[in-house]
């Protein structure tokens, strides 16, 4: 078998794949770090969003009690009839 000799051009064009590899790693890892970072702040906003929504209808649970338990009670019945049937 015959052993190839790497040219001077050979070895530069290695290099520079190398090089650009290793740009792209690095690049990808950048990007990993920012992708999560907007996640975590989209999850934050969304947290705020369901607090408010959730104190917002246990206000309305409060001034409401009656109406409150039947709607629950109409939920129920519509989601169990439904259920039934599969």
């Amino acid at each position: 078998m015959e052993a190839k000799v790497e040219t001077g051009s050979e070895a530069t064009a290695r290099q520079k794949l190398r090089s650009q590899t290793d740009t792209v790693r690095e690049d990808l890892k950048e990007l990993g770090k920012i992708t999560k970072d907007a996640a975590h702040e989209q999850i934050e906003v969304a947290r705020k969003e369901v607090k408010e929504m959730e104190d917002h209808l246990l206000a309305y649970v409060r001034e409401k009690p009656v109406k409150s338990i039947l709607i629950a009670g109409g939920v129920g019945l519509v989601l169990g009839v439904l259920l039934a049937r599969r």
